[in-house]
C-alpha cells in the first residue's frame, strides 16, 4: 500500500500528539509556597531528558521515574537507547540492572549513584525535589528560583501547568563543580 507525503505527515502528528502530554508554561517564576499539596502525592512518574556534567565524567540520557510509597524505579538510557539502566531503590536495597547483569547492592542509593554514574546526588531528597519541594526535616534556604538543600542548588527555571496546579519542567541543580540539567517531558499522578 503507498502512503502519500501529506498522508505519511499527517499520520506522524496524530500519533506524536498521542505519544507526549502537552506542556502549557505557567508564565509565572517558581514559588515554594504554591507547591505545597504535592507533599501528599504518594505516587508519580516522569519521562524526561538528563544532563550531567561533573569533574571526572559527563552523560546525557532520557530518564523515566516511577515513584511509588515504598519504592523508585528510574530507567535511564543513552543516546539511540544504548547503556540501559535500570535501578529499582527501596530502604533496604538497591538493585541495579545493566541489561546484562543485575546487582543488588545494600547500601544507600546515593553511594550506588556515584558508583555507577560519579554524581553523588541525595536521591531520597531528590524524589521531593522533582515535585519543586524540600526534603521535610532537613534545613534549607530559600534562593532565587529555588532553594539550597544538602550543599545543592536547585532552581526551577521553568514551570508547566498540570491541571489546575503546576510541576516543574526544566530544573538545574549544582554542587561544587557538579551540573545537572533536567527537562521533564511529561508527568503522570495516580
Amino acid at each position: 500500500m503507498r502512503y502519500s507525503a501529506s498522508r505519511l505527515l499527517v499520520m506522524a502528528l496524530l500519533l506524536g500528539g498521542c505519544a507526549q502530554q502537552h506542556i502549557v508554561e505557567t508564565g509565572g517564576a517558581y514559588q515554594m509556597r504554591q507547591m505545597q499539596h504535592w507533599y501528599e502525592q504518594e505516587s508519580w512518574q516522569f519521562a524526561g531528558r538528563l544532563g550531567v556534567v561533573a569533574e571526572q565524567d559527563s552523560f546525557s540520557a532520557d530518564i523515566d521515574w516511577r515513584h511509588e510509597r515504598s519504592s523508585d524505579v528510574i530507567e535511564m538510557a543513552g543516546p539511540f537507547g544504548q547503556g540501559r539502566l535500570r535501578l529499582v531503590v527501596t530502604q533496604r536495597e538497591v538493585v541495579v540492572d545493566d541489561g546484562d547483569q543485575v546487582r543488588i547492592y545494600r547500601q544507600a542509593a546515593e553511594r550506588v549513584m556515584a558508583k555507577h554514574f560519579g554524581v553523588e546526588i541525595p536521591v531520597q531528597a531528590f524524589r521531593y525535589w522533582m515535585l519543586g519541594l524540600v526534603e521535610p526535616g532537613v534545613a534549607y534556604q530559600e534562593s532565587e528560583q529555588g532553594f539550597i538543600q544538602h550543599g545543592w542548588r536547585v532552581r526551577y527555571r521553568q514551570m508547566q501547568v498540570f491541571g489546575e496546579y503546576s510541576l516543574p519542567h526544566k530544573i538545574n541543580l549544582e554542587k561544587a563543580a557538579t551540573k545537572v540539567k533536567l527537562i521533564v517531558d511529561q508527568w503522570k499522578m495516580s
